[in-house]
């Protein structure tokens, strides 16, 4: 990365609930301050589960304007009181230290401002941006394991009037899942507790693998550069045409018809074919942890298609933990295409 040029300050002290639109005045600014610089502005009457980690970014290109970014949200190593204490200045945060991750409307704003774009996220140390996993996290700290999921990623859906419909119906499924779950005890017999446990392992990646179609057929009849786009590049499984048909319906109903068709034949739970898929034809690529949910689509695959035993022949045996990390990691994975595919939109 280029060495830093923004100027970061921190401010703390608005504790009423604030309009966040009038809130940043240059009253809250100090006299010696350089521009440019970003403002991060802390409101403490906010928390998650009695973690203060949530601040109100600022963009101030110069004395004279000051730019609303939105709202970002750092969880800090060994936080004292779970408070996140930021340095008053600074140009970047300790990669060991702090990490951050912005709502969706942050990242929309950053977009206007390219320039600084990558700056910005890499002084946060934005967990997209450097691609970091929970995984990645816990072992330079263990102890951020808890603030990670009860702050970081507390809700993925933070912007739902920007979020998708699709994104949204499979939130509420994971959330369904997640409550029956808490129920598996409840059920009588082993056996019958063994077999709900795969079934909704199973639901897990099928519900993954509607979204994944979802948003691929959206782009698809949303905009007509990826419909023709997917007509150029796609290999359409006939390449005969029914001229019976298309003389009598509308040549553009079946075009359209039979491109529905052929999505919706599509496999979407083969990760390696979709991120190809999208990458041809929307010119985007999946996050970059879609492999981790090779091992989960396969056991999918034996749980649905084998009764329940690998292609060996053993009974695959689900524990409720693991059915609970595999909707955790399902809805970060959403939650960054849900990321991604906004900066599509915003592009078209």
């Amino acid at each position: 990365m280029t060495e830093n040029k923004i100027h970061f300050y921190s401010y703390y002290g608005c504790d009423k609930s604030p309009n966040f639109e009038d809130c940043m005045t240059f009253d809250h600014v100090n006299e010696d301050i350089s521009f440019p610089c970003i403002v991060l502005m802390r409101f403490n009457n906010w928390n998650d589960y009695n973690y203060h980690t949530h601040f109100q970014a600022f963009y101030l290109p110069n004395k004279g304007k000051i730019n609303k970014l939105g709202t970002v949200v750092i969880i800090q190593s060994k936080a004292e009181n779970k408070y996140t204490k930021l340095p008053d200045k600074f140009h970047e945060l300790s990669k060991k230290k702090y990490f951050s991750r912005g709502f969706f409307d942050f990242y929309k704003q950053l977009d206007l401002f390219g320039k600084i774009k990558d700056e910005v996220l890499g002084a946060l140390n934005d967990i997209y941006f450097f691609h970091y996993t929970r995984e990645d996290i816990c072992k330079i700290d263990f102890t951020l394991s808890t603030p990670y999921d009860d702050s970081l990623f507390r809700n993925n859906y933070i912007d739902f009037d920007i979020s998708s419909e699709y994104a949204r119906d499979s939130n509420d499924m994971f959330d369904r899942i997640s409550s029956l779950v808490w129920s598996l005890d409840k059920i009588e017999g082993e056996n019958d507790r063994k077999v709900m446990s795969r079934l909704l392992f199973g639901s897990i990646i099928t519900s993954l693998e509607a979204y994944l179609g979802d948003a691929f057929k959206f782009f698809i009849f949303k905009h007509k550069k990826h419909f023709n786009s997917f007509l150029k590049n796609h290999k359409f499984p006939e390449k005969k045409i029914s001229w019976e048909k298309l003389g009598s319906e509308d040549i553009d109903s079946y075009i359209r018809k039979k491109v529905q068709d052929t999505i919706n034949n599509i496999s979407f739970h083969n990760l390696k074919k979709v991120n190809k898929l999208y990458k041809d034809i929307l010119n985007v690529d999946l996050p970059k942890n879609w492999s981790n949910f090779n091992d989960s689509i396969r056991k999918r695959h034996d749980i649905f298609h084998r009764n329940g035993k690998t292609i060996a022949g053993t009974t695959l045996e689900i524990e409720p933990s693991e059915i609970s990390s595999l909707i955790r990691d399902a809805k970060n994975f959403i939650s960054e295409m849900e990321r991604i595919l906004l900066t599509q939109i915003k592009s078209l």
